[in-house]
């Protein structure tokens, strides 16, 4: 269960991105750098790199919309290893690098009868932006077994280490895309396991989809192989239709706005946050306000979930924006509802 790559740090110029996000948008980067060790990210620092230029570290590409060219310096994460931090009785310390791809990695942790990430299976993208932004499926967030996690101090070139606390970790958040934005880049990130299975199906889709089958008693692999047939069932293929996974944060209301919806829309699925707050399907929304399935030229709402924007072929990054904004407008005079992007907007 452990691997590592040593490869030789390339600089490219004028590098075309669109194999490089799963939007297929074409844009160019000044510059690209693909980094297989940390030592890789110190000679772009010590050599000026990214002192002198604007910098982005990309891992899969999978969250993130380029509106435009990149003037500047990409980063592509490369770092491969996974190894045990800890062996305990009850549980182990798994250490993954960044550039790791995230399924991959739940996938391998779920072959060696390691428990608890089996609700956030397929999910896509790397293990770096998993603490970042706090990903989450099917009632479970990475931080329910997060440990803590390597960073390299851009400023200092220094080696630091965040703990559970020191992360901040809230709904799709975290300190990272705050406070601590573009200071730090993850290097490895821990997480602790369970040996005993952790089994989690309350969430209301889930727990449906596995009394079709009239299971009474799931097990961890089975849990597994349903999240990956319902995500695969809801979402598209990025190879096929470009596209982000879900494209908006599921908005936070209020407990009194909560209940005006629920009398208006009884069917609403509401989801606690906090003692004042509920969390609502954005989804629900988009799908009230007539977007589901409608298409604008080459860019368009999937006609499977009302999260997805569809890249048809062809559209460029400020098309699709501008997509998003007029969803993110009809949905603010009907609702009076602020959707956020999950997205990152470049």
């Amino acid at each position: 269960m452990f691997t590592v790559y040593n490869e030789i740090m390339r600089i490219l110029e004028n590098t075309s991105l669109e194999k490089f996000n799963t939007f297929h948008v074409d844009v160019k980067a000044k510059f690209f750098a693909e980094i297989a060790n940390p030592n890789d990210f110190l000679t772009l620092l010590d050599n000026g790199m990214l002192t002198e230029n604007k910098y982005y570290i990309l891992g899969s590409g999978s969250n993130t919309l380029f509106t435009e060219n990149f003037d500047g310096v990409i980063i592509k994460n490369k770092l491969k290893r996974m190894t045990y931090a800890k062996v305990t009785e009850n549980f182990n310390i798994v250490e993954v690098a960044s550039g790791e791809n995230w399924h991959e990695f739940v996938s391998i942790m779920n072959k060696n009868r390691l428990f608890g990430l089996e609700n956030l299976a397929y999910i896509p993208g790397e293990v770096g932006a998993a603490p970042i932004q706090n990903i989450g499926a099917y009632g479970v967030e990475q931080k329910d077994f997060f440990d803590s996690l390597d960073v390299i101090n851009i400023e200092t070139n220094q080696k630091e280490t965040f703990s559970l606390e020191d992360c901040q970790f809230k709904y799709r958040d975290s300190i990272f895309k705050h406070s601590a934005k573009r200071e730090y880049f993850v290097t490895s990130v821990r997480y602790r396991l369970n040996k005993e299975p952790v089994l989690n199906y309350q969430y209301s889709s889930l727990a449906n989809e596995i009394k079709k089958f009239a299971i009474e008693n799931p097990d961890t692999q089975y849990i597994f192989d349903t999240i990956i047939r319902l995500r695969r069932n809801r979402l598209p293929d990025h190879k096929t239709l470009g596209n982000a996974g879900s494209f908006f944060k599921n908005p936070i209301i209020s407990n009194e706005y909560t209940e005006k919806l629920m009398n208006k829309y009884p069917e609403l699925p509401v989801f606690r946050e906090s003692d004042t707050h509920k969390k609502i399907p954005a989804a629900f929304l988009i799908e009230k306000a007539g977007w589901k399935g409608k298409r604008d030229g080459n860019v368009g709402i999937f006609e499977n979930h009302a999260l997805i924007l569809v890249n048809y072929g062809g559209a460029n990054g400020r098309e699709i924006l501008d997509f998003a904004n007029k969803i993110i407008g009809d949905v603010f005079e009907k609702f009076s509802i602020n959707l956020e992007p999950e997205v990152v907007i470049i």
